[in-house]
């Protein structure tokens, strides 16, 4: 296997360093979460730097790039950190060991995509959701 961080694959349940050259254009990451949540891949932008690569999958962790740890930063924070980057980029990521729990869009069918639900929640007066909902446009 190869150790290359320019070249080694990315292996679920363990930390992993990999390095991507962006270049002049940008990493192309969504991501989600910070501070008191996990920082996670939600999709890759078709025209960056982390599509050309193709080791970044969605639900990777982004614990770490060029050395600054993220596992504490808020949100903005981290998007400030991947925006800075330099051209060469060292990320360090976490893989769950099962991928079913964050499938890609390729895995289901047009039917899946389109399936509703109806969900009813009861709060007490004051009380919030405790989440919040992502979607890309």
């Amino acid at each position: 296997m190869n150790s290359d961080p320019l070249l080694c694959p990315i292996m679920p349940s363990c930390i992993n360093t990999i390095d991507i050259c962006k270049g002049h254009a940008g990493l192309g990451l969504s991501i989600v979460g910070g501070c008191n949540t996990l920082l996670v891949r939600k999709w890759v932008n078709e025209g960056g730097a982390a599509y050309r690569d193709g080791r970044l999958t969605a639900g990777d962790q982004i614990l770490e790039v060029n050395g600054i740890d993220l596992r504490m930063a808020t949100h903005e924070e981290a998007l400030s950190v991947l925006r800075l980057s330099p051209q060469h980029v060292r990320l360090c990521v976490y893989r769950h060991p099962s991928t079913n729990s964050f499938r890609s869009h390729a895995a289901y069918t047009p039917e899946d995509m389109w399936d509703l639900f109806t969900v009813q929640l009861q709060l007490a007066p004051g009380q919030d959701l405790g989440m919040s909902i992502v979607g890309k446009r």
